[in-house]
């Protein structure tokens, strides 16, 4: 599907998509709902200048009046409530955490903050953590469930399914019915590779709530793993109506605008998300991605920069970025860039080829051996790689090591003609009758 599929099999975004799904949830429903009637309705106080706002879809305009308050009152415990509500509306993870740990000395209600601490968390993936501060029982059952899904969401991060659907399980037993549950359920079968079990549960979640971002949102990712981008595409139009100001929402359906080839569209939710948070890094990434496919290349590497140490978290951002590089004949640059996606993903053949492509360019083929072996150790089997280890062999004169890799790259695709003439002339080199080789399907023997 060549660049459209990029975008979204980047390692590190799959990651970061799937946590889209693991933190709406109600967070949309608490931005709005939690401060007000505390103390604040009468007259435009800032509080509910912020509040009407958020009311109007406009969480950054609250931002800047939340900040102002709390200069004036550091000790106001709602304003920092609701500025973490609006981070975490604008998915800035840790400035949330933040306010949320100042509202926790400030004595706020544990039962409000907490779910929303943890969320910023498993944002962050310190899953660790919320294991360690959501305690499994509470004395509300609404609590205890909400902790219960919570945990739940942690152990699936650290790859303990077994132990997550065993916590949400306990969870469905006190409220089958809760979407909370539903959702979290769904997210699990989905990672079991049950997506028939996961659509039933998004739907059910559906149909208690159809207004449930989250169910929208499990309900676009089970269509997407069945081929359905159309589907997909509308569950997340539905969702962006409901909450147009959802950064994680935009991002979602950017991802997949951009899998379908649709980039005009794609480029309207990054440059509403930018507008928001001009330093949301799903954007600026999804930025760079547009810039490289119009061929703006230069454009792009200077948008890729901006992620600063955040690239390692979109591997495929140094592939397009040495990809631009190489389109500006900036060689060396993009050099740079593939061996740091290569470092990052090493059994990725396309990050290997291009790298050893232009170390072959600059007449350095111990670098292509290098290369390539150290990407076979860790796992790598692409019968192209082999095929250029084998020729960077046969340029330094170690025409045995050169056969056995030809031989290896013949074995992985037995009907590419070009591998078999390699292995020909290199037999013929060494002296050796030219092994019988099949051009139609046969292997080496």
């Amino acid at each position: 599907m060549g660049e459209a599929r990029l975008a979204v099999c980047l390692p590190g975004l799959g990651p970061m998509i799937r946590r889209l799904f693991y933190l709406v949830l109600i967070v949309t429903a608490l931005a709005i709902a939690v401060v007000v009637g505390r103390r604040l309705i009468i007259g435009q106080t800032p509080v509910v200048r912020a509040t009407t706002m958020m009311q109007n879809r406009n969480p950054a305009g609250a931002q800047i009046v939340l900040r102002n308050l709390i200069k004036v009152e550091p000790r106001n415990v709602e304003a920092h409530v609701m500025l973490a509500q609006t981070q975490l509306l604008m998915s800035d993870w840790v400035s949330a955490e933040k306010e949320l740990k100042i509202a926790r000395a400030l004595r706020y209600d544990r039962s409000i903050l907490l779910p929303m601490l943890a969320r910023s968390y498993l944002a962050q993936e310190r899953y660790a953590d919320v294991l360690s501060e959501v305690p499994a029982t509470a004395f509300r059952t609404e609590d205890r469930v909400t902790n219960l899904v919570l945990r739940s969401m942690a152990y699936a991060g650290l790859n303990d399914l077994g132990q997550a659907k065993a916590t949400i399980e306990a969870a469905g037993e006190l409220a089958p019915d809760s979407p909370l549950v539903l959702m979290q359920t769904a997210r699990i079968a989905l990672s079991r590779k049950n997506p028939l079990e996961a659509e039933h549960s998004a739907m059910k979640a559906l149909e208690i709530d159809p207004n449930n971002i989250d169910a929208l949102m499990l309900q676009s990712e089970v269509l997407t793993q069945r081929w359905d981008s159309v589907g997909a595409i509308g569950a997340l139009n539905r969702a962006a109506a409901l909450a147009p100001f959802s950064p994680m929402v935009r991002m979602a359906r950017a991802n997949l605008l951009i899998n379908a080839g649709m980039d005009k569209q794609a480029q309207e939710d990054v440059d509403a998300t930018l507008a928001m948070s001009s330093q949301d890094a799903t954007a600026l990434y999804y930025n760079a991605v547009l810039m490289f496919r119009a061929k703006r290349y230069a454009d792009a590497g200077v948008e890729f920069e901006k992620l600063g140490s955040l690239m390692t978290v979109f591997p495929k951002s140094y592939l397009y970025r040495g990809q631009a590089a190489l389109a500006l004949s900036q060689n060396e640059a993009a050099l740079d860039s593939f061996y740091r996606y290569v470092k990052l993903k090493p059994t990725d053949p396309e990050g290997v080829r291009l790298a050893a492509q232009l170390e072959f360019k600059a007449n350095r083929p111990d670098k292509v051996i290098e290369l390539v072996t150290r990407a076979v150790d860790a796992g790598l089997r692409d019968a192209a790689s082999f095929d250029m280890m084998g020729r960077a062999y046969f340029t330094t004169g170690r025409v045995p090591d050169a056969i056995d890799s030809f031989r290896r790259a013949i074995a992985l695709a037995p009907d590419n003609k070009d591998f078999v003439v390699h292995l020909t002339a290199a037999q013929t080199k060494f002296g050796a009758a030219p092994v019988a080789a099949g051009l139609g399907g046969g292997a080496v023997e």
